[in-house]
């Protein structure tokens, strides 16, 4: 008798196994991604201060079973010195991949907010799951401050009730090479 109960109950299992994750909803609607993206990786191409016009990747992974893609990624200085950076919004880019060499292409929509220095990207169509993204982005210059410079990320699924997932710091250190 208990064999075709655990017949039955192992095939259930293996068939939710194989079903894509869905997202969570609250009681009041709000939608939050079931397994949250995350942060893998943040570098720059230069790391000396006051190089004008160098490129910070932010690398972020969807896992496949997200429940929800990625419509928007905010990244938001944090203020460090009181020494924030422009950014030029229209060179903004999306590698596909983690590697800022594979090919890219720009997102929708991209608009700077100077005052809570947030970068706002867009996606459209959103970053589906099981993807990893690499932002690019262009400040004017580097800080003229060396030291260890903190921006927040957090993604946003569609739709009009979210969540924002905030997926921790990128961190860039900045070197002042002439001291050397």
């Amino acid at each position: 008798m208990r064999l075709p109960i655990l017949f039955s109950l192992s095939s259930v299992l293996l068939l939710l196994e194989n079903l894509p994750a869905q997202a969570v909803q609250t009681s009041n609607g709000k939608v939050y991604f079931a397994d949250p993206p995350q942060l893998v990786r943040t570098i720059t191409t230069q790391d000396d201060v006051y190089i004008p016009f160098p490129e910070y990747d932010f690398t972020i992974s969807i896992p496949a079973d997200a429940g929800e893609p990625i419509e928007k990624v905010v990244i938001q200085q944090q203020l460090n010195y009181n020494n924030y950076l422009d950014f030029e919004v229209q060179p903004t880019r999306v590698y596909w991949g983690a590697n800022y060499h594979s090919p890219s292409s720009s997102p929708s929509q991209v608009t700077y907010d100077p005052d809570h220095q947030a970068l706002v990207i867009r996606f459209k169509p959103p970053l589906a799951p099981g993807q990893t993204v690499t932002l690019g982005l262009f400040p004017v210059q580097n800080p003229g401050v060396p030291g260890i410079y903190l921006f927040g990320i957090t993604a946003y699924p569609p739709g009009p009730r979210v969540h924002g997932q905030f997926l921790g710091y990128g961190r860039l250190t900045f070197y002042d090479h002439s001291l050397r």
